[in-house]
């Protein structure tokens, strides 16, 4: 009689996109985190910014590797310089079936949601840097930073407070038709848990 094999789970995984090296480690540790074990997250920054570069970098990925979610981040801080681009880029990402998550006016929107509820139009990133610094005192937007703080596991026990604040923010802007601040970065981490 044979010796009976022993199968590993096929670990899903996901592929994020985004222009800035802060988000790419954030997400990559994900990975270090107990109830993400099972999933693998790969996430890279394309060579420019530009909404079209992100696009066209997120599906030649695509195309090279297997994955089972597929997400671009944008910035939209600099939507109102080129707005086609942002029209194309959108355009392309739906017809690829690549998800978009935007943020207005930087990543560190999605950090300070996990703190406070807040419908503030912050227009720069520096201006929001401000509240987010009476959270966090220490923050810095830095490689350095982000890759000894682990944030993901520091503020794994407000994720639900960041989802419901960002959704909050969603329904606001929707609301008052208003282009406020914007963090669709929930719907990566919801997605990030429906793999797992």
């Amino acid at each position: 009689m044979g010796r009976k094999r022993r199968y590993l789970p096929i670990k899903k995984s996901i592929l994020i996109v985004g222009e800035g090296i802060c988000e790419q480690i954030y997400f990559k540790q994900f990975n270090l985190l107990n109830e993400f074990k099972e999933l693998h997250i790969e996430t890279k920054t394309p060579p420019h910014p530009m909404p079209t570069d992100i696009v066209n970098r997120t599906f030649a990925l695509k195309k090279e590797g297997e994955y089972d979610a597929v997400w671009c981040i944008f910035d939209m801080d600099k939507e109102s310089e080129n707005p086609d681009n942002y029209k194309e880029a959108l355009k392309k990402a739906k017809d690829n079936n690549i998800n978009v998550a935007k943020v207005f006016p930087c990543f560190e929107l999605w950090l300070l949601l996990h703190f406070n509820k807040s419908y503030k139009p912050y227009f720069n990133c520096k201006e929001l840097m401000k509240d987010l610094k009476k959270e966090i005192p220490d923050y810095e937007k830095s490689k350095i930073y982000y890759s000894l703080k682990n944030l993901p596991k520091l503020l794994k026990n407000e994720f639900e407070d960041a989802i419901q604040n960002s959704i909050e923010l969603e329904e606001h802007n929707k609301t008052h038709q208003t282009k406020s601040s914007i963090c669709d970065i929930y719907k990566i981490i919801r997605n990030i848990r429906e793999l797992i």
